[in-house]
């Protein structure tokens, strides 16, 4: 057991040598990506990589401060602190810079800095104050409407900068919450939503509904297996089919056959993999809330992508989906960044010997793509070794928050190792094409002061609440 009176011994060094380990690597491959032959020095200030060296002992700097910090201070000043940075975010619309069309900054000189990268700690710290003082109480709307107010309050205005990135960052708090005792019937919904989502965009509308169809059968006969519960399953899609050709009348035919019939087979889709999953929903009332927005989900799918969606956003995803193909456009970023990964074989090619990298074929290639600066020079081994890097780090965290004795640590704890990860899954995704380009750093690797500060601060808070789990807050 670590001394309880000495805050060094306390002091979790696996956590902050896997920290250091990252940041390291993260400085190599940077110095790798933009590697200039007339200035070879790692340590020339006059590139990004010998910036990053800065940013890097700032960084340092920062996270023994927060160290030395009494932990109760991040506790007692936790609303005031994200106050403050919703403030900035606020004032950034007005009086902010506006780089890669995105209106997020504050601009000193040559130095930039991005409230939106910093207000994710301040949220963590607000939502681990509220949930710690008041608990999770899911059956109560004041308690909802506060706990999305806190969440959703940053993304929105981050959001109104136009920077969709960061605001999605701000999704990953429902895992928080799902710790804390949310339903899993809301991540089961959410999920299917998600799923539906892309569903409707890749397949017509009728074969979706074959789909959707065939999804409803299989799941009710793996939980009803008995014929006399199979038959209910036509009686269900029957009473679905049924109103939507009477509205769609009333109306005047406005929806094609098609969507009448995919928006009735997604309302009785969600309610029988509901009622196969979650038994507990037999309230009639329930069942026709989950009609009522299905049907409303469904019939705003091509609303929702081509009017609020952004054209370069739209192209993104249907570059991912294979809707269309733009190798040259869209997909360019994407495309070059497999290639370089592709590339780098089972060994890589070694290091500064990345030919994708060196000749600047990879756009963002020290920032949003610098993992493919991995994937080229370090091949699938080193691939493997940052990414189990990665994971190792990500087990510390959750091994950590487990151990809190305080619910106000073991949240924050929680938020700090979900947005890491969001970060790292999204990011790495998009390198390798598997997730849509949103612009967000992989952390403690990418290019860039805020970044490497802002998650810093995050994980060095969470290192000294860690520090003082024995005291009581």
């Amino acid at each position: 057991m670590p001394k309880r009176n000495s805050l060094w011994a306390n002091i979790d060094w696996v956590t902050v040598s896997l920290f250091l380990i990252l940041v390291f690597l993260g400085w190599i491959n940077i110095y790798s990506s933009v590697f200039n032959q007339e200035h070879q020095s790692i340590f020339d200030t006059t590139q990004r990589y010998g910036k990053q060296l800065i940013w890097i002992g700032a960084a340092l700097a920062i996270g023994f401060f927060i160290l030395i910090i009494e932990s109760n201070f991040y506790v007692f000043f936790s609303y005031i602190i994200y106050g403050i940075i919703v403030f900035l975010l606020i004032l950034v619309l007005f009086a902010g810079t506006v780089i890669n069309a995105q209106k997020g900054w504050f601009m000193f000189g040559s130095f930039g800095f991005q409230p939106s990268e910093f207000c994710k700690f301040a949220t963590a710290l607000a939502l681990a104050n509220y949930l710690n003082t008041h608990g999770f109480k899911g059956d109560q709307f004041k308690s909802i409407a506060i706990i999305s107010a806190i969440i959703l309050g940053p993304a929105i205005l981050i959001l109104l900068q136009n920077d969709t990135g960061s605001a999605l960052v701000y999704f990953s708090f429902v895992l928080v919450l799902y710790r804390e005792g949310l339903s899993g019937v809301v991540l089961f919904f959410g999920s299917l939503l998600i799923l539906l989502f892309v569903l409707a965009l890749i397949l017509s509308n009728l074969i979706l509904a074959i789909v959707l169809l065939v999804l409803g059968l299989i799941a009710f006969y793996a939980v009803n297996s008995r014929y006399k519960q199979f038959l209910k399953i036509p009686v269900i899609y029957a009473s679905c089919i049924l109103p939507f050709f009477v509205v769609n009348l009333a109306i005047g035919s406005l929806f094609q056959l098609s969507d009448v019939l995919t928006a009735a087979t997604v309302a009785g889709t969600i309610i029988i993999l509901g009622y196969s999953y979650f038994k507990k929903i037999k309230s009639y009332i329930t069942i026709a809330l989950i009609f009522l927005g299905s049907i409303l989900f469904t019939v705003s799918v091509d609303y929702v992508f081509y009017n609020i969606l952004g054209e370069h956003q739209q192209s993104r995803i249907n570059e991912l989906l294979g809707i269309h193909s733009d190798p040259l456009g869209a997909g360019y970023n994407v495309n070059q960044s497999k290639i370089a990964i592709g590339s780098g074989g089972f060994w890589g090619k070694g290091f500064l010997e990345g030919t994708q990298t060196k000749f600047n074929f990879v756009p963002e290639q020290d920032t949003d793509f610098i993992f493919c600066t991995v994937g080229e020079e370090w091949g699938f081994v080193g691939s493997v070794v940052v990414i189990g890097l990665f994971i190792l780090f990500f087990y510390r965290l959750i091994w950590l928050a487990e151990r809190q004795r305080s619910g106000f640590s073991r949240i924050y704890g929680y938020s700090v190792a979900v947005i890491l990860f969001f970060h790292f899954l999204v990011n790495i995704g998009m390198a390798i094409g598997i997730m849509p380009v949103i612009g967000i750093p992989l952390p403690f690797f990418s290019y860039g002061g805020s970044s490497l500060w802002s998650f810093t601060i995050l994980l060095f808070i969470f290192i000294r609440l860690d520090a003082s789990r024995y005291e009581k807050f």
